[in-house]
Order: C-alpha cells, then sequence, then structure tokens
C-alpha cells in the first residue's frame, strides 16, 4: 500500500482542518469534515480529528518497528513475558495468550507485513 510519505502535519485554513505532508511541497492530502456529531452526541471536532489521524499516522512506523523488534527478542530467546490479555480496539474481541502471538494477532489483523 502506497501513500503519501510522513510525517503529515494539520493546518487550519479558513477555519477549516486540512491535512498536508510536512516535505514543504505543499501537497494536501484530506480536507477533514465531520457529520457535527460524535457516537456519544458531543458535537464533533473537525480539527480534533484531523489531529488524530495526523498523531496515529505519524506514529504508525514507530510502532510497527518497535511490535516487530519485541517479536525477534521473544523469538531468540532474550526476552520472557507473561502471557497477555487485551481487548482489541473498541469491539468486544479478546485475545488471551503468549505476547507473541497477540502481537501477530495485532499485526495481521490490520494487515501489517
Amino acid at each position: 500500500m502506497n501513500h503519501t510519505k510522513l510525517p503529515w502535519r494539520v493546518e487550519e485554513i479558513g477555519g477549516e482542518p486540512f491535512i498536508f505532508e510536512e516535505s514543504g511541497k505543499g501537497f494536501c492530502i484530506a480536507l477533514i469534515r465531520s457529520p457535527g456529531y460524535s457516537e456519544n452526541g458531543d458535537e464533533a471536532s473537525e480539527l480534533g480529528n484531523a489531529e488524530f489521524i495526523v498523531k496515529a499516522c505519524n506514529a504508525h512506523d514507530d510502532l510497527v518497528k518497535l511490535l516487530q523488534g519485541i517479536k525477534a527478542s521473544l523469538q531468540n530467546g532474550d526476552v520472557q513475558a507473561e502471557p497477555v490479555k487485551l481487548f482489541c480496539d473498541n469491539t468486544e474481541e479478546f485475545f488471551d495468550g503468549p505476547l507473541e502471538a497477540a502481537i501477530d494477532h495485532v499485526l495481521e489483523k490490520h494487515d501489517i507485513k
């Protein structure tokens, strides 16, 4: 999957949040518009949504490398880990098992190689 080079940044123009790449070339990635409400009934923040998207995208590659490094340490026997129990995202999906399998589960779930 190809996407615009990271990192990205948020910039408000005319009161609307845009997402741009940071290389200085000024490529616009997105204009964020919300339906005016959030799941809990509060007014959604278009700027907040844009900032969340940028934070998640900018952190993605580092977090994947971290997970892959932890998994390699587990496979090499450098680290011993207790089984983990976690809820995946905001669903009722529950994972209970070895840390290495939990990492595989998350990477596979989000189609990360």
